[in-house]
């Protein structure tokens, strides 16, 4: 009748029917299930649930190393566009249809596809929030310490602060500047997509605005995030 005991996967899906659903693992509960699996194989052998978090963003950085490859071959390309692209803005700039039938043709003669360099974010959004609902949900992780990390499902907090800022909390903590350096320096590398100013400004000042997002979550999350970004700049490199 009762089952009183760790939120482990393993534990609640035996003891009956429809048991797992107090997991509460979201609408990409089949992905987060296979994501605390994956990171719970690495631990049978880690015995680091740190180590096994970093294991685990490089098994899903080999698995879609092919179509992060692609994007950034396409943004290459892209950004090589850039002097054309300029000219047909500014020659066509009151004929949308005409400038638009130019714009395809220039993708089509360099066989360049502009939505490929945003399939790996939109790859990664089921990924992250599968993430983002097994390390709240999973009982693993609680007091799992990894360097200075005291426990990966809650934020760092090395210490509190004397004041409260706004979406942050009081609480310091110093992974989520790290994520902070490597998502600048990753922005900074990828080739410029367009001549649009409006976007080359936002693509800018995107790891600004996640920054304030990224900073209360759970350390084990942003710890994955941050690798990726590592691994990320060494294959854009």
């Amino acid at each position: 009748d009762y089952y009183i005991g760790p939120k482990e996967f393993d534990r609640i899906s035996r003891v009956g029917e429809n048991t797992e659903e107090s997991m509460q693992f979201g609408f990409f509960g089949a992905i987060a299930k296979l994501l605390l699996t994956m990171m719970n194989a690495f631990y049978s052998f880690t015995h680091n649930y740190g180590v096994s978090i970093i294991l685990l963003t490089v098994a899903i950085k080999i698995l879609f190393l092919p179509i992060n490859l692609m994007s950034s071959r396409s943004m290459k390309r892209m950004s090589m566009l850039q002097v054309p692209m300029k000219a047909v803005n500014e020659k066509f700039a009151d004929n949308p249809t005409k400038k638009q039938q130019l714009m395809m043709e220039l993708y089509k003669v360099n066989k360049v596809n502009p939505v490929a360099g945003c399939l790996p974010m939109v790859i990664q959004i089921p990924i992250f929030f599968g993430l983002f609902y097994m390390l709240r949900s999973a009982a693993e992780l609680r007091l799992a310490e990894f360097m200075w990390i005291p426990d990966l499902s809650m934020q760092e907090g090395i210490f509190t602060l004397p004041f409260t800022i706004p979406f942050m909390g009081d609480q310091f903590n110093a992974l989520p500047f790290v994520y902070l350096v490597s998502m600048v320096i990753q922005m900074g590398m990828m080739p410029t997509p367009s001549v649009d100013n409006a976007q080359v400004k936002m693509m800018k000042f995107m790891p600004y605005v996640f920054f304030p997002v990224i900073y209360s979550f759970a350390s084990g999350l942003v710890l994955y995030w941050t690798i990726n970004n590592v691994f990320t700049i060494g294959q854009q490199w």
